[in-house]
């Protein structure tokens, strides 16, 4: 009996110091966000990302979910890159771009939503042998796709620009 006693004590002494460092961490990465002027990135042990007090995380193959410090939602973005830099955008206070960036891959968004439906109904429609159907979707995924590539450029662009946005010399 005198094993078991001691090694329970073992492990709730072991669970309580590791809870005791879990809390210092916690107050330490608080205090950390409150003293610098730029956000203080980092990866989480999940793969989301803290951008000061952004979350992005992965939920889909395609989709960054963001949201705020108080764990509500912001938005679902296409791209990684653009997540990211949207959140420090927002935190640095260059919300012209930020809203470009959201703007942008909205629309991309979109547009890759429209794709899924113009394919499934295509091959709904190769599967009827409806020919009329058939060109019908064909044309319009034909123009989704031009337009993808138009929104994704326009994306580019802006992801580019805030390249070279030198966020340390903005900040107040």
């Amino acid at each position: 009996m005198k094993t078991d006693a001691s090694s329970t004590r073992k492990s709730l002494k072991i669970n309580s110091t590791v809870e005791l460092i879990s809390q210092w961490t916690q107050v330490q990465l608080s205090d950390i966000k409150k003293k610098q002027k730029l956000p203080v990135c980092w990866t989480l042990s999940s793969g989301a990302y803290m951008i000061g007090n952004y979350l992005v995380e992965q939920k889909l193959a395609k989709t960054w979910r963001t949201s705020d410090h108080n764990r509500e939602f912001v938005h679902n973005f296409v791209s990684k890159t653009t997540a990211i830099l949207y959140c420090l955008c927002i935190q640095v206070g260059q919300l012209v771009l930020a809203n470009k960036l959201l703007k942008h891959d909205a629309e991309l968004g979109l547009l890759e939503t429209d794709a899924e439906f113009f394919r499934y109904s295509l091959l709904t429609a190769k599967n009827n042998k409806n020919d009329f159907k058939i060109s019908l979707w064909v044309a319009r995924l034909t123009q989704n796709l031009a337009q993808q590539r138009h929104a994704r450029g326009l994306l580019e662009k802006t992801l580019k620009s805030a390249k070279y946005l030198k966020l340390w010399e903005q900040v107040p």
